[in-house]
């Protein structure tokens, strides 16, 4: 339960005593959902039967609202003006634990409110974001000011985090290419933006500055030795070498990351520049105290500097969008076990490149039977490298250059109420894998959803998705929406 209490007082008095005086009512908006998730694992992968080894890890059961609190004014809105008041809460119960013994040996309580425990899964009480939005409007001057815990979606990309990193991940309880909004762990930061219209043969140039107090790293389920939380897999080959401890900098302005973008519209295009300095969210294992015998292994969480670029276009003669994304990280920490015998801590630094290319176009060439709508596709191309980097001396599956490949296919029936989607992720190193779901909504309010996500390929492929081959989960969810 992570409710920080001061923190939201904060939020919410700041927005009320700078209320207009003009301010003669308040429009609201409650909007929110109950649903379930129940997800069965095959344990060996469906590349060696389908459902032939089950067993179940989620039955997850969920309420969520967003409140929405905008002022009305008397006399028509103020050029300087307080815009809106915004809370998202979302609470959580998975039964599963109480369905099983089998995560019994899960530790209970978190050392910190950023190391989980079984309680912490069991249970969610997250007020996951609260802020208050200003806006000053003079000319062709837009000035936006957002106080509060917030997400903030850098990037073009679906799926890899080139430039999206100002928010840590959330991989508790979800596999990768989840829904973006629950993958990201909101944080407390001040957003300002500014926009001026009509420059020479820009619609619009903006300057978007962050301030992020709120340090905290990726959301993993309990690193507690024995790894035995339902989405704790990826680590079972430490299982008996103790808990992983997190170690990264404390929440206060003297560490707060800072970040940067600035944005261009012209015709059918945009383009941004970014620049981000903080900590990486990810951390890397130091083996240093593990190794002498007198601690367990740490996540370390360095700072670092990333500078990027995307953009986005759409291309009249086919009829598509293009965009892409790259990104360049100053000192990025991989695990390297070759270190182990130089400085004892078994990470070293590297310069890391990035580069992303999509393209979105509606196949109104092909009819797909039953239902008048066209065939949607998207892919792209990532590729990664890794300066001054062996891998054959790193003792890791992390190569010196990477690619990755992926594909969506996306249709609607019954005037869209059914939808399914195919997604297909490629490694040339030998691992796939493949997301299905359908889901339907007869009414865009109650709704249900099927899918599955499945990754195959050798169980020894140097792949950085090696830990997640022979895992495969099929996902029923249903709900209510208002």
């Amino acid at each position: 339960m992570r409710i920080a209490l001061h923190k939201i007082i904060i939020c919410i008095g700041v927005a009320l005593m700078l209320l207009p005086i003009n301010a003669s009512a308040f429009e609201t908006s409650f909007k929110g959902r109950v649903q379930s998730t129940y997800v069965i694992r095959d344990i060996d992968g469906f590349q060696y039967g389908i459902l032939d080894d089950t067993e179940a890890v989620q039955l997850r059961n969920e309420f969520k609202f967003d409140l929405l609190v905008e002022p009305s004014y008397k006399q028509g809105r103020p050029k300087v003006r307080m815009e809106k008041l915004y809370i998202s809460y979302r609470g959580a119960y998975d039964a599963i634990f109480d369905l099983t013994d089998r995560y019994d040996n899960i530790r209970e309580k978190s050392p910190r409110d950023y190391e989980y425990g079984r309680d912490d899964l069991k249970l969610e009480n997250d007020l996951r974001e609260v802020f208050v939005d200003f806006r000053a409007e003079l000319g062709k001057h837009l000035t936006d000011l957002r106080i509060g815990r917030q997400i903030v979606q850098w990037g073009e990309s679906d799926g890899f985090n080139l430039m999206n990193i100002v928010n840590p991940q959330d991989n508790r309880f979800l596999m990768f290419f989840a829904d973006v909004e629950d993958l990201a762990d909101p944080v407390y930061m001040a957003k300002l933006e500014h926009t001026l219209l009509q420059v020479g043969p820009f619609q619009s140039v903006g300057l978007q500055l962050l301030v992020i107090p709120d340090i905290r790293p990726n959301q993993y389920a309990p690193l507690d030795g024995v790894f035995d939380a339902p989405y704790a897999f990826p680590f079972k080959a430490f299982a008996g070498m103790g808990p992983i401890e997190e170690d990264i900098a404390d929440s206060s302005l003297d560490n707060s990351e800072f970040g940067a973008r600035l944005g261009f519209a012209f015709g059918m295009s945009t383009a941004y520049l970014y620049y981000f300095k903080g900590y990486q969210d990810a951390g890397v294992l130091d083996w240093t105290d593990f190794m002498a015998g007198t601690g367990n292994l740490v996540f370390r969480h360095p700072e670092i500097k990333t500078y990027g670029f995307s953009f986005n276009t759409f291309i009249t003669p086919i009829d598509a969008v293009l965009r892409g994304e790259a990104s360049f990280t100053e000192g990025q920490y991989f695990t390297n076990l070759a270190d182990l015998g130089v400085s004892g801590k078994g990470y070293t630094d590297h310069d890391y490149y990035q580069a992303l290319i999509g393209i979105d176009r509606d196949m109104t060439e092909i009819h797909v039977p039953g239902t008048d709508s066209v065939l949607g596709a998207s892919a792209q191309i990532y590729y990664a490298h890794v300066d001054d980097w062996d891998q054959n001396t790193s003792g890791t599956a992390t190569p010196e250059d990477s690619w990755r490949y992926t594909a969506l296919l996306y249709t609607d029936f019954i005037h869209g109420s059914l939808k399914p989607s195919v997604f297909v992720m490629y490694d040339p190193r030998g691992t796939w894998m493949t997301s299905v779901a359908c889901s339907y909504s007869p009414d865009g309010q109650w709704y249900g959803k099927i899918s599955q996500i499945s990754f195959y390929g050798p169980n020894d492929a140097l792949s950085p998705f090696s830990a997640m081959v022979g895992t495969s989960e099929l996902s029923l969810q249903f709900g209510y929406r208002w």
